[in-house]
């Protein structure tokens, strides 16, 4: 089972990170002022250059030296002031790690600001020094921390822990949802350290391929009706997920965040609860469709990413412990790879399919359901026939029915699929795509 520190580290959010901090602009907020820095600053400018900035009080045309590139130390400063500070900078960092002591060594990296950290990472000398101590994994740590600090992307740790964890499915599945990390320093390099032979290749191909058209959609689903203890009970869907087109396919990436509900005595978020929920997604979503467009098509692939710390996550979903009845936002511990894949059903849009009404005209007006709405939401709008009013409603077999040993899915389960892509990432010129099972 997985601890919460666990998955700090495994938490990815769907940001676009740039590879280097923004420079800070006198209107930016306050830097946290290194001794050191301050102290050479002292010498070289006068106390009253140091008490102006300590105070933040910019004025125009002035540059804080606390967070200067290489160019501008040069510039305003000297070439032998910059050489002096970076000469103790390294000097400082690399004690640690010359009296045997690597972890300290990090902790101090993990402390500087931004500016030293880019002063470090162009300089030759202090990557000399730690290529003879780090290899694989270890250097990569070490790059990771000169890049971001403190503060790693939760894409970034959780990729981080996929690689050292050699899982070549997470691995691959994050890179291709997020884009982000195709440039992260390093990337390729610890890959090739950590996967071989055909899994190597795999990985460093996703590295290399487009990124693709992409487009988010959320609220899909429109409203549904089913029966519950006699009466129609009204639901409004709340499918959301990303598509990317590539050229030979397209993927539909759900992010997904669990959280432990605060009644928890304990963690009940295990790796062994995500792997099955994974494996019934694959199982019953993966190679049942593609787009068609004439002689043209794309192969529909689905890629569940769980999350934990993301708030921008296409659904949150909280988990008990023991095995009840679920729903698009609340599992249990326990849940079947059949429950989840139901549930995943609903994150991309669709409705229940049992208990429904048998005619379209059973719904009443007053629910406010359109046509089309009813249609996807009654026997008769799904099959074409009607069926005798029943207060009990009728079950459909198939993933999105209760409990039926035929757990299939349809073309219409991919309906919102096939309508954010033709909405939104059809070419000029084409005509609308259409979707089929393979």
């Amino acid at each position: 089972m997985s601890t919460v520190a666990d998955r700090q580290h495994l938490a990815p959010r769907p940001s676009v990170l740039p590879a280097d901090p923004a420079p800070a602009t006198p209107a930016s907020a306050p830097h946290e002022a290194d001794s050191a820095r301050v102290l050479m600053l002292q010498r070289t400018a006068g106390n009253a250059a140091v008490a102006s900035l300590l105070a933040r009080q910019p004025q125009p045309n002035t540059v804080d030296p606390f967070d200067l590139s290489g160019g501008e130390w040069v510039r305003i400063y000297g070439e032998q002031m910059r050489a002096q500070y970076l000469g103790d900078l390294r000097t400082r960092v690399l004690a640690p790690l010359e009296a045997g002591d690597a972890m300290r060594f990090l902790s101090t990296l993990r402390a500087l600001g931004a500016a030293d950290r880019r002063e470090l990472d162009h300089d030759d000398a202090f990557w000399s020094a730690v290529r003879r101590r780090f290899r694989g994994t270890a250097l990569w740590a070490v790059q990771l921390t000169v890049e971001y600090g403190a503060s790693k992307p939760q894409e970034v740790n959780a990729v981080s822990v996929a690689i050292h964890g050699r899982d070549w499915r997470r691995t691959r599945n994050l890179v291709m949802a997020y884009p982000s990390l195709k440039s992260v320093v390093g990337i390729r390099q610890v890959i090739a350290a950590q996967f071989a032979g055909r899994e190597n290749e795999d990985l460093q191909r996703v590295l290399q391929e487009h990124a693709g058209m992409r487009a988010e959609a959320a609220g899909l689903g429109g409203q549904r009706v089913h029966y519950e203890d006699g009466a129609l009970d009204k639901h409004t869907g709340a499918g959301a997920f990303e598509l990317v087109r590539m050229n030979t396919h397209v993927r539909v990436i759900v992010r997904i965040r669990l959280y432990n509900d605060p009644s928890n005595e304990r963690d009940v978020i295990s790796n062994e609860a995500i792997a099955r929920w994974e494996g019934g997604i694959d199982r019953y979503w993966n190679g049942k469709f593609r787009l068609r467009n004439g002689a043209q098509t794309l192969d529909v692939y689905f890629l569940p990413i769980f999350v934990f710390y993301d708030t921008s996550a296409h659904h949150n979903v909280r988990v008990l412990p023991g095995d009840e009845r679920s729903s698009r936002t609340k599992w249990y511990e326990d849940d079947s790879a059949d429950t989840a894949a139901h549930e995943f059903g609903h994150m991309l849009g669709n409705a229940d399919e049992y208990n429904l009404p048998g005619t379209m005209a059973e719904i009443p007006a007053a629910l406010g359901l359109t046509d089309a709405e009813k249609r996807r939401s009654s026997w008769e709008g799904i099959f074409g026939r009607p069926r005798p009013v029943d207060e009990e409603g009728y079950d459909v077999e198939g993933l999105m029915g209760r409990h039926h040993s035929n757990r299939s899915v349809e073309v219409r389960h991919a309906f919102w699929i096939l309508q954010v892509f033709n909405d939104r990432l059809r070419r000029a010129g084409e005509r609308p795509w259409t979707v089929e099972k393979r």
